[in-house]
């Protein structure tokens, strides 16, 4: 297993100052000096960069002379850059399996966008069928509507006749017409809600 990288801090100058510090004095460990001696003659040599471990040992060791120096005050002024994460390989049975669900998702896609795309030959034999069947129901209807209209005008007509003792054509005719019209608007507002 790989180690995991370790955070680093912008090298600054209060990090390069107590690190000239702790290395002109003698109370400290010797790795540490070694450590902390890299550093010092080589603020170029390592990308202005040192382990985050590093500065909290400066710290501890600055504590520890009884200098009181917080480590935030230790940091201004520097960034904290941290490692990029390091991804296990895929396994190849599901790096295999994702492809092939992408793939299936593009024929997805595919189909959807020309779905319409050759539309009229299509309809032309698959709804042949339907629109004969809806040109006879629209034929049927409007046959319905006219007889309608009429029957109710002679309803009307013969009505007025029957009722009145001598004929009055003026009379028949405006209660005809009167009939026919109502039953002409019930009719449209009837068709108009079904097909609509």
């Amino acid at each position: 297993m790989v180690a995991p990288m370790e955070s680093e801090i912008s090298l600054t100058d209060t990090i390069l100052h107590y690190i000239e510090c702790l290395c002109k004095s003698n109370d400290i460990e010797s790795d540490l000096r070694q450590e902390l001696d890299k550093y010092r003659k080589a603020k170029e040599g390592n990308n202005g960069l040192i382990p985050f471990r590093l500065v909290k040992r400066i710290h501890r060791s600055l504590e520890a002379r009884g200098e009181t120096l917080y480590l935030h005050q230790l940091l201004e002024q520097s960034t904290i850059h941290l490692p990029s994460p390091q991804l296990p390989p895929r396994d190849p049975k599901l790096e295999a399996r994702i492809q092939a669900l992408k793939a299936e998702q593009e024929n997805r896609e595919y189909a959807q966008m020309i779905k319409d795309v050759n539309s009229f030959s299509k309809k032309d034999t698959h709804t042949f069928g339907k629109e004969i069947k809806s040109v006879n129901r629209h034929m049927i209807s409007v046959l319905n509507f006219v007889l309608t209209v009429v029957g109710s005008f002679v309803f009307a007509y013969k009505a007025v006749e029957y009722s009145l003792s001598e004929p009055n054509m003026a009379m028949q005719l405006m209660a005809g017409m009167t009939f026919a019209t109502v039953v002409f608007f019930a009719d449209v507002y009837f068709i108009i809600k079904i097909d609509v």
